[in-house]
């Protein structure tokens, strides 16, 4: 019989975290039988995980730090009798380590490079450390703040998409895909797109941008402002970003703060040329002017100058995105991912689990 291991999970949203279970546990499931406890909601990724043949289970608590979280998942725990848990962001990721040692089961916490990016986590995270058998993270940056030296890196996995030869560009696209929340910064990418458009009209420029959340009415007010929203497009939550990013010849990504970007990731295994914030998380994808170029977060003179840069250099284009192709087909192909993952589980679980 596999070994059962719960994935525990604060939501099921369109998120990098939870998309990120909808790749990784269908490529597991020969070695493990691997179930998601959801604490809050539903959620559009619960059921593309139920498709995929994951069962997920739903606890309903009425918010993020609900007490009432603990003893649910303590029960469903005990009565699933699994080999281990997996815990994933803040919430999820502090009741059910401690649900999961409460029945005296091994813990994998999945971080997400929140702590470097939220200082206050820390001290919850260090405070529960000792019930956590091992870390997986994204980057070696995001390892220096675990408290623990059993810790795996482990990168996201992305699918290959077959790159093809631009022909002649006679309306070039700019796309962005992100959450339209503050703190994505894509303000930052409007303010810049609108300083190099009137200079680059022979081109028709035009920028895309794929997502949804609270900011989008502010944004779309931004463009009109700016007297470039003729030239702007808010596509919203989009199920075939794949064949954009294959229509596109730029992509930016303005957020200054993430873990590791799945967004990023998707861009450059269409072989796109990427422009990302210049923070520790996206250095560890991009290496400047080799597989993408980086912008000082925030700037969005900085970001437009490195835009202009490739609009008016095809052969720039070409290459950024060749070589970004090649970058995540040699350390982020599926095969490769989910290897390391299945290591993890299979040396913590039994290493823990064996009298």
């Amino acid at each position: 019989m596999k070994p059962r291991v719960i994935h525990i999970i604060s939501e099921l949203n369109r998120g990098g975290t939870e998309l990120s279970l909808v790749k990784v546990l269908p490529r597991l499931q020969d070695s493990f039988d691997n179930q998601v406890v959801c604490l809050i909601g539903h959620g559009p990724v619960g059921a593309e995980l139920e498709q995929a043949g994951i069962t997920v289970h739903y606890l309903d608590a009425p918010g993020r730090f609900s007490l009432r979280a603990l003893p649910k998942l303590y029960r469903l725990l005990k009565q699933l009798k699994p080999s281990g848990v997996v815990t994933y962001l803040l919430c999820a990721d502090l009741v059910g380590r401690v649900a999961a040692k409460l029945l005296g089961l091994p813990v994998i916490s999945a971080q997400r490079s929140s702590l470097h990016k939220r200082g206050y986590l820390r001290w919850p995270e260090r405070l529960t450390s000792f019930l956590v058998d091992h870390y997986i993270v994204q980057t070696e940056f995001a390892k220096r703040w675990v408290w623990s030296k059993h810790v795996a890196v482990i990168p996201n996995m992305v699918e290959l998409t077959p790159v093809t030869t631009p022909g002649v560009v006679t309306g070039l696209r700019i796309i962005c895909v992100s959450n339209l929340r503050p703190e994505k910064d894509v303000d930052v990418l409007i303010k810049a797109f609108a300083k190099l458009v009137t200079g680059h009209w022979s081109l028709a420029p035009t920028l895309l941008i794929v997502g949804d959340g609270s900011e989008r009415a502010r944004l779309e007010d931004l463009t009109k402002q700016l007297e470039i929203d003729d030239r702007v497009h808010f596509l919203g939550s989009r199920t075939d970003v794949p064949e954009l990013l294959l229509e596109a010849d730029i992509f930016v990504h303005p957020s200054p703060a993430e873990g590791m970007s799945n967004a990023i990731l998707e861009a450059m295994a269409a072989g796109l040329p990427v422009i990302a914030a210049d923070i520790p998380a996206n250095r560890a994808l991009i290496k400047s002017d080799v597989t993408g170029l980086l912008f000082e977060a925030g700037n969005s003179r900085s970001l437009a100058r490195l835009v202009n840069s490739l609009i008016d250099n095809s052969a720039d284009r070409q290459r950024l995105g060749n070589a970004a192709h090649e970058y995540v087909r040699k350390n982020h192909a599926p095969e490769k991912v989910a290897a390391a993952w299945r290591e993890v589980l299979t040396n913590v679980i039994t290493k823990v689990s064996t009298p």
